[in-house]
């Protein structure tokens, strides 16, 4: 990286030149190439947080927050946020793609404390979320594909991060469209993996919408004190998602064929240079006993399930869940979103029991 001082007051003069552009100047810096929206399909703004897409003071946030989002300090002093070309170079040249991200020509970093580029610093524990709210269709299905990566002690190799610390990258869903972060609607997926095993790691969930609004979070929880504490976010991609179907084709005594299948949906489809294809995982449990995988990574087709044989009655669920990804080894979209489905569950099967049960029972021993 390259090594530049710049101080708080140049900063705030790019910053405020960024702020007052006019959205004319602003759209002709992000030249990537963008597919138009399929009817119904979920729009999320400035989804990779580019500068060029234009970034806002809030009051209370150190720093600026992408437009299209709102920013929520859950704990911590003083963290800082801002657009990584910008901090970096105070500027914002869509030919200057040497900065960290995995698509465009930007990311959003989040730091335990400001620094300029280039300069350690040290990193009290905090928890930042970005969060917005997007249009949706009440009942439907969406996935949530967002790419983060977190250091520890700085990008150094080796890395100087203790053996026990974590920085806990998280993306979020709440289905309900509320904004609260700490809500028990939000459903969240987490990864604390350093930059020293995975750089960029791929967060994905999905929910079925609740309301005419959902609510997407990211989220960067650094609960250990340690210098040069940092995440990168980038490539947040909200699309209407596979589809799973299951059925129960047949029972015979105690053997049970089911078969599943689903679609890719529009939204996937028109990912430009996209090669999806979908894979199923299939699951099954023994009344309200916990949920046991079957199958994993299986492509549309059927299976015989075989239950063991009991002297009691006992009845069966089957759930299908879907997951789209793009082929290994051929050419297709960058980054590698992978889109995750809901669970879908089939009608319950009863398997009659096969035997009658010998009870017997132990009566304890007397002596006289």
């Amino acid at each position: 990286m390259r090594g530049r001082v710049i101080t708080a007051l140049s900063v705030l003069a790019l910053i405020l030149n960024l702020v007052l552009a006019s959205p004319a100047q602003a759209q002709q810096l992000d030249l990537a190439p963008v597919a138009i929206a399929e009817p119904g399909s979920p729009v999320l703004l400035n989804p990779g947080f580019e500068c060029g897409d234009g970034y806002h003071d809030q009051p209370g946030i150190h720093g600026m927050v992408p437009n299209g989002w709102t920013a929520s300090i859950l704990a911590g002093g003083d963290p800082f946020m801002v657009s990584t070309q910008m901090w970096a170079t105070m500027s914002c040249d869509p030919t200057d793609m040497g900065w960290e991200k995995i698509e465009g020509h930007d990311s959003n970093i989040f730091m335990a404390a400001y620094a300029p580029y280039g300069q350690d610093f040290a990193a009290p524990p905090f928890d930042v979320v970005l969060y917005q709210p997007v249009s949706a269709t009440a009942g439907t299905s969406y996935s949530l594909s967002a790419w983060m990566t977190s250091l520890c002690g700085g990008s150094t190799t080796p890395s100087d991060c203790p053996q026990d610390a974590y920085i806990a990258k998280m993306a979020g869903v709440d289905p309900t469209g509320g904004v609260d972060p700490t809500a028990p609607t939000v459903l969240w997926i987490e990864d604390r993996r350093p930059h020293t095993e995975v750089r960029w790691t791929n967060l994905f969930l999905a929910t079925t919408a609740q309301g005419p609004a959902l609510t997407v979070f990211l989220r960067v929880l650094s609960p250990f004190y340690h210098h040069g504490n940092h995440v990168f976010a980038d490539a947040v991609k909200l699309v209407r998602a596979p589809t799973s179907h299951v059925t129960v084709l047949e029972r015979r005594g105690n053997t049970i064929e089911l078969a599943w299948t689903g679609e890719l949906g529009p939204d996937i489809t028109a990912i430009l240079a996209g090669n999806y294809r979908l894979t199923f995982d299939v699951q099954v449990r023994s009344g309200a006993a916990p949920w046991q995988s079957l199958l994993t990574e299986q492509p549309a087709g059927s299976h015989t399930y075989v239950a063991p044989q009991s002297c009691f009655d006992r009845t069966y669920h089957f759930r299908v869940r879907s997951m789209a990804q793009q082929v290994v080894g051929q050419k297709g979209a960058w980054p590698d979103h992978h889109f995750v489905g809901v669970w879908v569950e089939s009608e319950p099967v009863t398997v009659m029991h096969a035997f009658t049960c010998a009870h017997s029972a132990h009566l304890p021993l007397v002596f006289r």
